[in-house]
């Protein structure tokens, strides 16, 4: 049994969730080619609020007007090339403002899109992103 104990293991990752008013969703693109939600892995003893704002400042240069609601999703991807497995937990969050970001190392892209776009995305996380429809 303890053999098998360390496949149980989860990278979490907190993401943000964020519409405007026309119903699309924020996202990035970060060190690689593909749209994703804001947000990253969770640090060792640091709350979920507090991941979530250490990323978008991190990622989307947003330190302030930020409010992190509930959770809406949660999803477990296998990351083939890290051999790992990874939980997103997706929480709602508004901006005070939502028109000035500023991107971080390795961000490539800010953008508003309409998650229905991701619908015939080869990757299975962009194809999930559908779901905030």
């Amino acid at each position: 049994m303890s053999g098998n104990y360390p496949n149980t293991f989860y990278r979490v990752a907190v993401k943000a969730l964020i519409k405007n008013n026309e119903g699309q969703i924020l996202l990035v693109k970060e060190n690689s080619d593909k749209w994703d939600l804001p947000g990253g892995g969770l640090d060792h003893d640091e709350e979920p609020e507090d991941g979530i704002k250490r990323e978008l400042l991190e990622e989307i240069g947003v330190s302030s007007g930020i409010t992190v609601g509930k959770i809406v999703k949660q999803k477990s991807f296998w990351i083939d090339d890290k051999k790992a497995w990874l939980m997103w937990i997706v929480y709602e969050v508004k901006l005070a403002n939502q028109t000035h970001f500023s991107p971080g190392e390795g961000v490539t892209d800010i953008k508003f899109i309409n998650p229905q776009s991701f619908h015939a995305s080869n990757d299975e996380r962009e194809r999930y992103l559908t779901v905030f429809m």
